[in-house]
């Protein structure tokens, strides 16, 4: 028996509280997808998508969400049981189900999110994922300490504060599956990539779907109005510019009513994080100002008694190989993204929660789930061009890094402090742990001094307490 070719369906919402449940369900889906592939950059992906699905529920009240959409069922199921032609053993089976999901939805303690509101962590993380690259083990050493801890049970953490929100997803998703089963899908054509029809004024619209092969070379766009929806055929060509509506007669179905998916998303977020970050700074300059300051250092030790002249010669040309590297590169590197049409479609909306699903940019989703795709082709050439600078920037950190060697240290009742050579530039402190200590480190640094504050690695809820032990570590301050 041959099996049905494969299909790629889109959804839009017809109103906002449906579009609202998508949006709950797309990120469920997500945090579902990373919670199962554990590891640590899985792991950070999975409480970003947490840290979005609480943000976007805090902007509605969804327990009366679901209640008013229940409600409204209800009243349209009872109008329905009026009917000569009323199947009322089934109707009365659907009128229970609804009736049981209201009262679910009525028991909800709201705000859900409340188990999270006044936890330390998830709100330093909260504050700082909107800016690019600053949650990283440098912004948020508790988070880095909790991630890499071989004591931490992450897989048991990140379901407790998953847990609450299972009810508001249940009644979210069991709704989208009875609107989703309230049609069947019939075949249409789109003549010159453009279809209309009107909206039935005595029925409560909800979704629109559309069905299509997955080989297909166009996608839908849905518009929705008052009293009609509108769909644009455009076909999957160039990403990098918005593509057009085709003249094609385009064969679908619709109703009213995978590579890893998310892996590529994930993919796709950290690359606009990377290009939001370098497009704050004239990264080229940063680079060349960093190693010119370098040579001006090697030069300076050239001139010692004990300098090793062959060594230092070695480690001049390198400089210079890089800095020569730092001025030959493209800047803004960036620009071959900037007028990316889908890439600045996502970049405006991904730091609305859950507001790159499929509902909100279909074009991003026909891409994802396209066969006809070469995902990994495409990431590899938006990313290349940004190789040179990060290439250039490992190598100074390495060198930085190896400026220094760790030597033993003690933190008193959890506290050292040690003054910085007014004659040195110093560059990064860095200190070493056992990965099993149950301590770690805060690092402040001002202009004559830094001071580490150890704290101990304990309930994540609140902000931990600073140590009365005395705690060994290794500390490397790393100088040109």
């Amino acid at each position: 028996m041959n099996e049905a070719p494969p299909t790629i369906i889109y959804e839009q919402a017809v109103n906002e509280r449906m579009r609202t449940f998508l949006r709950i369900d797309f990120l469920a889906r997500q945090f579902e997808y990373h919670y199962a592939q554990p590891s640590l950059w899985g792991t950070r992906t999975t409480v970003a998508t947490l840290l979005e699905f609480v943000s976007l529920i805090s902007r509605h009240n969804i327990k009366i969400e679901l209640i008013r959409e229940l409600d409204q069922r209800l009243a349209w199921l009872e109008m329905l049981s009026s009917s000569d032609n009323a199947d009322l053993d089934l109707l009365k089976e659907i009128v229970e189900l609804h009736q049981n999901l209201r009262n679910d939805a009525h028991d909800l303690q709201y705000p859900v999110h409340q188990h999270l509101t006044q936890h330390d962590m998830l709100n330093t993380i909260s504050q700082r994922i909107r800016m690019p690259g600053c949650t990283s083990e440098t912004d948020i050493p508790l988070y880095h300490n909790w991630l890499t801890s071989q004591r931490a049970d992450h897989a048991t953490q990140l379901k407790q504060w998953y847990e609450p929100f299972a009810p508001i997803i249940q009644i979210a998703r069991t709704v989208l599956e009875m609107v989703r089963n309230s049609a069947t899908f019939a075949p249409e054509t789109a003549k010159d990539g453009w279809f209309e029809q009107g909206l039935d004024p005595g029925r409560i619209h909800q979704m629109i779907r559309i069905r299509m092969p997955a080989e297909s070379e166009f996608y839908p766009e849905i518009s929705i109005g008052k009293r009609s929806f509108s769909i644009v055929f455009r076909e999957d060509g160039d990403l990098d510019q918005r593509p057009a509506q085709t003249d094609q007669e385009v064969k679908f179905e619709y109703h009213y009513a995978q590579p890893s998916l998310w892996g590529t998303r994930t993919t796709v977020a950290t690359l606009l994080e990377f290009v939001s970050l370098i497009s704050r700074h004239n990264i080229k300059i940063e680079l060349i100002r960093e190693l010119d300051q370098r040579l001006a250092w090697l030069e300076m030790l050239s001139s010692s008694d004990n300098a090793d002249l062959d060594l230092l010669k070695e480690i001049v040309e390198l400089h210079q190989n890089l800095r020569n590297d730092a001025h030959d590169l493209q800047y803004p590197v960036h620009q071959h993204l900037t007028q990316h049409d889908m890439l600045n479609t996502i970049s405006q909306r991904i730091r609305m929660p859950g507001c790159t699903s499929e509902t909100d940019i279909p074009l991003y989703h026909n891409w994802l789930t396209s066969q006809r795709a070469d995902h990994a082709t495409q990431l590899k050439q938006w990313y290349e061009p940004f190789a040179p600078i990060i290439q250039i920037a490992r190598t100074v950190l390495e060198m930085v890094r190896n400026s220094a060697t760790f030597a033993p240290e003690t933190a008193k009742d959890g506290w050292f402090e040690q003054g910085l050579d007014p004659g040195r530039i110093h560059q990064m402190i860095r200190i070493r742990m056992p990965a099993e200590s149950e301590f770690y480190p805060e690092i402040s640094i001002g202009k004559r001094s830094f001071s580490i504050v150890f704290r101990e690695d304990g309930d994540l809820d609140q902000r931990p307490a600073q140590t009365d032990q005395e705690v060994k570590f290794e500390l490397a301050c790393c100088l040109f």
